[in-house]
């Protein structure tokens, strides 16, 4: 069972479902479809705790984001975008869906947080 946490600012939406899904970068064991997800705050900390019930995994699906040049690429297998490099208005719609207030917002916390292109899955959920 994957957990995934989640910061202060994305916490209220998952927990009251608008935010469908999480981007994560690669790791050793990828996530799967039915998977059962859960969902924390804080994690490896003492304020750690769950923020809402498990969760199946719907789709793991690879997807590339790049900041600065400002494109995401997703393969196929997501219900929510097409395959490919996602126009102008898909990607808004991603950055509100992952819990943002603009692509903008999204755009600079994936710089930040990753310096550069981001490659991993986009891991959805039924909210």
């Amino acid at each position: 069972m994957p957990a995934l946490s989640y910061k202060d600012h994305l916490v209220s939406k998952v927990v009251d479902g608008s935010k469908p899904h999480t981007i994560r970068v690669w790791r050793r064991r990828p996530f799967r479809e039915g998977d059962v997800l859960m969902h924390y705050t804080a994690m490896r900390t003492k304020a750690c705790r769950k923020v809402r019930p498990d969760t199946i995994c719907t789709a793991a699906t690879p997807i590339e984001v790049n900041p600065f040049q400002q494109y995401v690429i997703i393969s196929d297998g997501s219900r929510f975008y097409p395959e490919g490099r996602l126009s102008r208005q898909h990607l808004r719609a991603l950055a509100m869906r992952d819990g943002f207030d603009c692509l903008a917002d999204f755009l600079k916390f994936f710089a930040e947080e990753h310096g550069g292109i981001a490659c991993g899955q986009l891991i959805e959920w039924q909210p």
